[in-house]
């Protein structure tokens, strides 16, 4: 005999409803990233309206450019087209290349790693085809109204103790003299130049250069 309630009805089912096919296959709905309202106020700077940003909106907003690399040419460039196929043909890069056009000097060049980053900014050879140029990294500071001071160059350490040739060791004494570590060449780590270590350094020219440093360690040994 089945079981009934007080009032004689047969008590309410408790079992879950069984799912239908379609619904399980029917996709989750997205959770969409909040949106992001940079921070800002309006001012006058001179009479004129003016816009400020904060700080780390600023570094924010910046974080797209990270891969970002600027191309000056001195006399001429070469067509968007031209430079796209040169880059992909000759230089290397594993990830996708933007290349985009600022003025009749220069060229946004956007990358997707750090990797490509400095296998470009280490070239010795700075040309597509018969255009030579400059290169360096963007800032907010750009202006292709002005001249970069930020250069990368290859510098010329002589008589460094052998242990010094590696890119960590390297990358101290290039922090010392003010410039940023990029690489050291194949012969310095390869100690087949025992002579004198290369390595490519980001500097910016317009702070003083340091031309000799001392190096020492905490055994009384040091040489410069």
């Amino acid at each position: 005999m089945a079981a009934t309630s007080e009032s004689g009805r047969a008590p309410a089912s408790t079992a879950t409803p069984p799912i239908s096919f379609a619904k399980v296959l029917t996709p989750m709905p997205s959770v969409k990233a909040p949106v992001w309202v940079p921070e800002y106020w309006l001012s006058m700077k001179d009479g004129i309206p003016a816009i400020i940003f904060s700080p780390h909106v600023m570094l924010r907003s910046e974080q797209k450019m990270v891969h970002a690399l600027i191309l000056k040419f001195s006399t001429g460039r070469p067509s968007i087209s031209d430079s796209k196929s040169y880059i992909d043909l000759h230089w290397g890069l594993t990830g996708k290349v933007i290349v985009g056009v600022i003025d009749s000097s220069h060229i946004l060049l956007n990358l997707t790693s750090e990797a490509d980053v400095l296998k470009t900014i280490v070239k010795e050879k700075k040309h597509i085809k018969e255009y030579w140029f400059r290169l360096f990294r963007w800032s907010s500071a750009f202006d292709p109204r002005k001249d970069s001071s930020i250069t990368t160059v290859w510098v010329l350490f002589p008589k460094l103790p052998l242990n010094f040739y590696s890119n960590e060791m390297l990358a101290g004494v290039a922090d010392r003299i003010g410039g940023r570590f990029l690489k050291a060449d194949n012969p310095t780590l390869g100690l087949a130049r025992p002579s004198t270590t290369r390595m490519c350094v980001e500097l910016d020219l317009a702070k003083t250069i340091t031309e000799s440093i001392w190096i020492w360690s905490d055994k009384d040994f040091g040489f410069k």
